[in-house]
């Protein structure tokens, strides 16, 4: 991204920026961006959102020098030339799509559950911290009334939350060694190194004792800092893959529970990984749990990243199609070790489900015979069926959604809950299906639509953390989702759990 190479309509004033004081600048971008005029909070975009806080960090750090605090309207005016030079830069869905969706934190906690509570002896005897830790900067973020700390805010709010002395300390010693594997001074030769250097150290080292973090950045590098910590452990590897086979079985499991469901589905001269047969269709599922290369996630494609995207898609693809050949060839197919009897004249969908995975691709070819989800988004999605949201859904069951939706690709956006609440809800759909020219035409609002996930989600977290409060009730009386058992059960996994005040 290059901002000198735009026109005076969305040029940034340099100037103004230089006489802010940096950290004057912060903290009035942070004030902007919490306040109740801007309902970012919420996952809505009117403002200051979070990739205008990204962008306004890089030039506050870049440019400001001098002693002036900014003003909101000062801000709103750079992130509304921020964002109109990031939508020009923007081809979306054309190869692949710059935006893959942002995790909500419930699924970032469940996942961090997941996939790493096995493995706390070996982060914290080798890296001195676990993932319990990414609970305690969430807890710090809602603390702290900046985007800039101290070890003394850090101490402060570890002494609020916790009462124990030897459960702070722990506390403590766990946050110093996380900061100081996970901080640096970024490169800010460009906006490309700036963004590179803050998804492999989310938080940025402003002095000796002043750091700079905001969680959207953060939480959507640290499954992927994580995950790279343990990367060589041949253990993890299959951990990782087993986990997610685990959670999309269990997830079709639960959403199509007059169906069976057989995981690990092996024949000869291959394997499915959950194979679930219906009334009238038989659903075969793969998943890839690849991680995308950081290039694509900075809309940077490469060779590597075409390989790195075709060793999820193009793998998958040609194990589903032989898949679905071996069904018609009515081969032996057996779930561990027991044999399968399905119809093979039933109705065959195939299901490519990714850990990360770009939209776009999808969108370019209606004629795929394979549909490809992340499991985030397929939970998202289920959730908004069975309870009713934002309404009563058109369809309750996700096979019919996947073939509204495979009918319906051709139509350009960088958000499959777009395509989601689009295929749900829109009144006028029927005039629609079937007429990828005129679905091309429509202004579909992401950032609507993730805000009205965001805002469930939400709710849904704060039930989790505060499981005695009413929110929690609310959530025990109300939520149907597939989280459901997440959310309603006991914090009981910390060791430190039984320790903890409440209070945060």
């Amino acid at each position: 991204m290059s901002y000198s190479s735009m026109d005076e309509f969305i040029a940034i004033d340099y100037a103004a920026i230089e006489k802010w004081n940096p950290h004057n600048a912060f903290r009035a971008l942070f004030s902007c961006y919490i306040s109740e005029d801007n309902n970012e909070g919420l996952g809505r975009y009117n403002y200051i959102d979070e990739k205008d806080v990204f962008e306004i960090t890089y030039l506050i750090l870049k440019h400001s020098r001098g002693t002036t605090t900014p003003t909101n309207e000062d801000l709103e005016s750079i992130a509304a030339k921020a964002t109109a030079l990031r939508m020009s830069n923007k081809e979306t869905s054309h190869v692949y799509s710059v935006y893959n969706g942002d995790m909500p934190d419930l699924h970032l906690f469940y996942f961090l559950d997941k996939l790493f509570t096995p493995y706390m002896d070996k982060l914290s005897n080798e890296y001195g911290f676990t993932h319990y830790i990414v609970w305690q900067i969430k807890f710090l973020m809602l603390f702290n009334p900046s985007f800039i700390f101290t070890f003394d805010d850090v101490r402060k709010m570890v002494e609020f939350s916790w009462d124990e002395k030897d459960v702070q300390d722990m506390w403590l010693d766990m946050f110093t060694s996380f900061i100081e594997h996970f901080s640096d001074v970024p490169n800010l030769k460009n906006y490309d190194d700036f963004q590179k250097s803050i998804s492999r150290k989310p938080i940025i080292k402003l002095s000796d004792n002043e750091y700079i973090l905001c969680w959207h950045w953060f939480r959507n590098s640290i499954i992927l800092n994580f995950h790279y910590l343990l990367s060589k452990d041949e253990k993890y590897k299959k951990h990782r893959g087993d986990v997610f086979e685990e959670i999309t079985a269990s997830l079709f499991e639960h959403h199509l529970s007059l169906s069976s469901t057989y995981p690990s589905v092996k024949y000869n001269g291959g394997e499915i990984d959950v194979l679930v047969d219906t009334k009238e269709t038989i659903l075969l599922v793969e998943c890839k749990s690849g991680i995308l290369y950081e290039n694509y996630k900075l809309g940077l494609i490469d060779e590597n990243v075409s390989k790195n995207i075709d060793s999820i898609t193009g793998k998958a693809k040609e194990q589903l199609l032989n898949g679905r050949k071996a069904l018609s060839d009515n081969k032996d197919m057996r779930s561990n070790g027991v044999k399968l009897s399905v119809d093979s004249n039933k109705k065959v969908v195939l299901l490519n489900i990714c850990f990360e995975f770009p939209i776009g691709i999808t969108n370019k070819d209606a004629d795929d015979d394979v549909v490809v989800l992340s499991l985030v988004d397929l939970m998202m999605i289920i959730d908004l069926m069975e309870d009713e949201i934002l309404g009563k859904p058109r369809v309750k069951n996700i096979l019919d959604y996947l073939d509204l939706r495979k009918r319906t690709l051709g139509f350009a956006t960088d958000c499959e809950l777009t395509i989601a609440i689009f295929l749900l809800y829109n009144p006028h759909l029927d005039s629609f299906i079937d007429n990828p020219a005129l679905l091309s035409s429509i202004h579909l609002d992401s950032h609507k639509s993730i805000g009205y996930i965001s805002e469930l989600y939400s709710f849904l977290l704060q039930a989790k953390m505060q499981q005695s409060g009413g929110k929690h009730e609310l959530a025990k009386e109300n939520y149907q989702g597939f989280l459901r058992g997440y959310v309603l059960g006991a914090w009981d996994k910390s060791p430190t759990a039984k320790h903890h005040t409440g209070r945060t």
